[in-house]
């Protein structure tokens, strides 16, 4: 280890992981590698654990020598809490952070856990080595393949591991450039959840919450384009005529955000924020979205990041508030850029964890 470097990093690597959950991170990671800020090494473990969206890492702050072990769960329910990782860990970094998170690692277990902060997805080229070391570490351990019953499975998951890095747009993709024009141009895209339809199930709930938005965005709105449920047989079978145009991909998505004013955001099954949100703070969005209750390393606040509404009429109300308001729209546009800059962007998130790390005696 050179001098100047501030931590080693060891990542456990099991041999079977979630890699675009974690490839925000994995890039921040690779970043401060490539920057000499850390050392980092990868260690193999012979066994599959029993989450596929934690990263298990041995943390070194090497002014002190003193060591951490960190883990991070990508999780999107805020009551999950997987018992291995948690026994691990000194410190458990939950990406849905709630009011239920700390109950659900119990008494023994609520003190270690902290508030991941807000995430993306999309690996750069210096995570390359990372998706690498956990493809290798997917066909290298004899658990892993005991863990699939043959070969063909085995080298299937080895290939969609390395389409991921291939298919996925670099996270700061939706960040916006000096050159984009903004326009006064509301996105929302939702996906709809596969279930059956009238069942009344959260899933179907969520559906049907998803759908009234759209409706009511597009009757509102009827020329902007980017208002629509994303193309899928399931959405096409249950409310076809308020899909996109088109199909959109992740870079045309961005693209769209880098050019938009509004970006309307709703929640996940279990109150979850998810990587949409991130994508519109990076590309310096007013945000219009369903209440937040979850923690993030810096507060994400209603009326300052985002104007929260609790029925589609009322999304439809603030977003023409906004429109009707440049200031206010463009003021909360610096703000939430400025957020996605200072927190989520992937090597100064991951530096703020490490440093969080070790804030704490």
């Amino acid at each position: 280890m050179t001098a100047g470097k501030r931590y080693h990093v060891v990542w456990r690597v099991y041999p079977q992981l979630d890699l675009v959950q974690m490839s925000g991170l994995l890039t921040g990671l690779a970043i401060l590698k490539r920057r000499g800020v850390i050392s980092l090494a990868v260690e193999y473990i012979d066994r599959v654990c029993d989450s596929l969206m934690t990263m298990e890492l041995i943390v070194t702050e090497i002014r002190s020598g003193r060591t951490k072990q960190v883990v991070f769960d990508f999780h999107d329910r805020g009551d999950k809490i997987y018992p291995d990782p948690l026994d691990f860990a000194d410190l458990y970094y939950k990406r849905q952070c709630g009011p239920e998170t700390r109950p659900a690692a119990g008494p023994a277990g609520a003190h270690k856990i902290r508030p991941l902060g807000m995430t993306v997805a999309g690996f750069s080229r210096p995570a390359w080595r990372l998706v690498a070391a956990a493809i290798y570490g997917s066909l290298h351990t004899s658990q892993a393949r005991q863990a699939r019953p043959n070969l063909t499975k085995l080298l299937r998951q080895a290939y969609n591991d390395a389409r991921l890095w291939l298919l996925l747009p670099p996270p700061d993709s939706a960040r916006a450039n000096p050159t984009d024009a903004k326009q006064p141009l509301i996105v929302f895209q939702p996906r709809l959840w596969m279930t059956t339809p009238g069942s009344g199930d959260v899933f179907d709930v969520a559906n049907d919450d998803r759908v009234e938005t759209v409706r009511v965005l597009q009757r509102a709105f009827p020329d902007m384009a980017t208002i629509g449920i994303v193309h899928s047989p399931f959405a096409k079978q249950v409310a076809e005529p308020l899909l996109l145009h088109r199909h959109v991909n992740t870079e045309e998505h961005h693209r769209q955000l880098r050019s938009a004013t509004v970006a309307v955001n709703c929640v996940g099954l279990s109150g979850s924020v998810g990587w949409k949100f991130a994508e519109y703070l990076a590309a310096g969005c007013a945000v219009v979205s369903q209440p937040i209750d979850k923690e993030f390393l810096a507060p994400i606040e209603a009326g300052v990041h985002y104007l929260p509404y609790h029925s589609p009429a009322e999304c439809v109300e603030l977003c023409r508030r906004l429109l009707d308001h440049p200031d206010l729209m463009a003021r909360m546009g610096e703000v939430n850029r400025a957020y996605f800059e200072q927190w989520v962007n992937p090597p100064v998130h991951a530096l703020h964890l490490l440093n969080r790390s070790f804030e704490e005696t």
